[in-house]
């Protein structure tokens, strides 16, 4: 389905970018059809499994990878607080 989609919504070389990439299927989807892809994930479990995907299968012919330290949830106050 998201090769479909990939295929029919951009062009040869295009740039996608998929911001919830999950297990990183559009990121496949874009090597099958020559797309070039930006692949954005929060949770480190679907981080982790998109890098090994992508060194496994070379997805890319360059791979920028970027690990960051693993965001704390923190609730912020809406307009100062209330009293």
């Amino acid at each position: 389905m998201m090769e479909h989609i990939v295929q029919t919504s951009s062009r040869p070389d295009a740039l996608v970018l998929d911001c919830f990439a999950g297990s990183g299927v559009v990121g496949e989807a874009c090597r099958n059809f020559g797309r070039r892809a930006i692949l954005c994930e929060i949770e480190s479990r679907w981080f982790r499994k998109i890098r090994s995907t992508l060194s496994q299968k070379s997805i890319f012919p360059s791979v920028d990878v970027q690990e960051q330290e693993e965001a704390k949830p923190q609730q912020q106050e809406l307009f100062g607080g209330v009293e």
